[in-house]
């Protein structure tokens, strides 16, 4: 396996030179799989939700039939049930009527 050494005219290529280009190849693909990953994680919390809060399943359950870590998943209900009563408190704050 040979190692290429990257040359731009006027002298050597350095790690520095290529901190813009890296930078806008990570945004790149970050934005192309951002929507997704969003709606896989939003999908992930109300499911642990619904089993936890609603179905009454335990967290450790829950946790291990969604596949994720137990201190991961008691994070993930923490800010869904925030979420959720922020938003319950903004409704009625506004006096919003049906």
């Amino acid at each position: 396996m040979t190692r290429s050494t990257l040359v731009q005219p006027g002298g050597a290529f350095t790690a520095t030179d290529a901190i813009p280009e890296i930078a806008n190849l990570l945004a790149s693909v970050y934005c192309a799989c951002e929507q997704e990953l969003r709606h896989h994680v939003a999908t992930l919390a109300c499911e642990l939700f619904r089993r936890v809060d609603i179905d009454g399943e335990s967290l450790a359950a829950a946790a291990r039939a969604l596949d994720l870590e137990a201190r991961d998943a008691e994070a993930i209900l923490a800010i869904i049930r925030r979420d959720l009563a922020a938003a319950v408190a903004g409704c009625l704050c506004t006096g919003r009527d049906g």
